[in-house]
């Protein structure tokens, strides 16, 4: 079991990130984001459990983050983290997300 120990990689999930950004369109976004996933791999620098270091999720998840942003500047992805019911209403990225998305357009077979 990993639950509660932040040794599992985001790496799959950042890329599954990629993937939405590219269908959504933001092919340029989506690049961007795997180039800097393969940077901080191929620098080996941060490696979480798996891959033979002792990084936590969120070290990693930050070390990619912080290769999107400009050289001295802030990152230009924060990494989220979830709340744990204090009240505060949510949903804001899936809104924007729903906003953006294209209908499934399906069409329907004669008989």
């Amino acid at each position: 079991m990993c639950a509660g120990q932040y040794k599992v990689n985001p790496i799959a999930t950042i890329l599954a990130a990629k993937m939405m950004l590219d269908w959504l369109g933001e092919g340029e976004k989506g690049r961007r984001l795997e180039q800097a996933t393969a940077t901080v791999i191929n620098e080996g620098k941060v490696r979480t459990y798996d891959m033979g270091g002792s990084a936590t999720t969120m070290q990693m998840a930050e070390a990619i983050a912080g290769k999107l942003g400009a050289p001295g500047s802030a990152p230009v992805v924060r990494v989220a983290t979830a709340s744990k019911g204090k009240g505060k209403k949510g949903g804001g990225a899936a809104k924007r997300l729903a906003r953006k998305a294209k209908p499934a357009r399906v069409k329907a077979k004669a008989k």
